[in-house]
Parts: C-alpha cells; sequence; structure tokens
C-alpha cells in the first residue's frame, strides 16, 4: 500500500546556501522543531566545514535559510559565517553536476539530499563508493548519520543513509549552462 502523501512543510526546515559562479543552489535539511536557528547554525556550520575540503574553490556557502513546519516562508538566518571551497576549481559541465545523499526512515519514506559543487573526480559508474571517496565526504556522511534532531525524511523520523553517494547531471542545470 503506498505511503498517503505528506505536505512539503511537514517539518521544520534549513537550507544551507551554495554560491557557484552561475548558479545559487539550496540544500535542504529537515530538523526536529525543537532545534533552535543558533544550535543549527552550530551544526550545520559545522558538517558544511567538513565538506569545503572537497568543495571546488569557485563555490562558496554564503547562509542559511529556515521556514517553520506548517510554513514555506523562508527567513535568512542571521550570524552564518561563510564558507570557502578548498578543493580544485571546476567548470564547464561539472557545473550541472550533484551528488546524492539517500536514506530511507523506519516508516518507508525514501529521502535524498543534493549537494553542488563538489570537486570529486568523475566515477565511471557514478557512484562515490566509501573506498574511493575522500576522507571529508566519509565524515560528512558519518555526521548526517549521527546527528540527532537533523536529516529527517518529511515524516520528521531520522532515516538509515547510504554510505556513498550518487554522482548525477542534472538536466535543469544542463539547459541554464546551454548557450
Amino acid at each position: 500500500m503506498p505511503l498517503p502523501p505528506l505536505p512539503p512543510s511537514n517539518t521544520k526546515r534549513y537550507w544551507v546556501v551554495t554560491q557557484g559562479p552561475q548558479t545559487e543552489h539550496r540544500t535542504q535539511v529537515r530538523v526536529d522543531a525543537s532545534v533552535t536557528d543558533s544550535a543549527a547554525l552550530i551544526a550545520l556550520n559545522a558538517d558544511w566545514t567538513i565538506l569545503m575540503a572537497e568543495t571546488s574553490v569557485n563555490y562558496n556557502i554564503v547562509g542559511l535559510e529556515v521556514a517553520q513546519a506548517g510554513s514555506d516562508v523562508r527567513n535568512p538566518v542571521p550570524g552564518w559565517a561563510p564558507l570557502v571551497g578548498a578543493a580544485a576549481g571546476i567548470g564547464g559541465q561539472q557545473f550541472a553536476r550533484s551528488f546524492s545523499i539517500r536514506g530511507r526512515s523506519a516508516d518507508g519514506r525514501k529521502m535524498k539530499m543534493l549537494i553542488w559543487g563538489l570537486s570529486s573526480a568523475t566515477q565511471p559508474d557514478f557512484q562515490l563508493a566509501p573506498g574511493a571517496m575522500a576522507s571529508a565526504l566519509t565524515n560528512f556522511l558519518a555526521s548526517v548519520n549521527t546527528r540527532a534532531g537533523y536529516y529527517l525524511s518529511i515524516s520528521g523520523l531520522k532515516p538509515v543513509y547510504k554510505i556513498d553517494m550518487l554522482e548525477s547531471y542534472n538536466d535543469h542545470w544542463v539547459d541554464e549552462l546551454r548557450p
């Protein structure tokens, strides 16, 4: 039996704002209702700081936005310290490349989070397996899996995440990059 749909605003959500040379992306992070903005600033900044070792120098994490459960209104969270990528620069087709982290919660709902601007080498099978991933990516995934109250599914439950990442080319951004 299929699961009934839930409204996108079912949980409190934060968006980590990534800015690249030609694009701006927002990665949504669902959290427990008890998470405060000050706690989110600390936790999400710590997680994305881990990721900066594998993020291209031409990508920066420039902000954090929040929407309360039941609301679709996003508000900036003051106090975010911008993070600058430290890995090799990317260009061309790599601007349309995203990396996904996938999981499933106890109620059966799937969860996917997209990350942009990583400078990882292209994989022939589009999978960054644990042995092929840089330690920064492995450490980021470990934090996603273990940080209580963060990275929840739409139903508000903590998913069990896979320990790899999938590489993909986003067709919307491919179209945006075409002349």
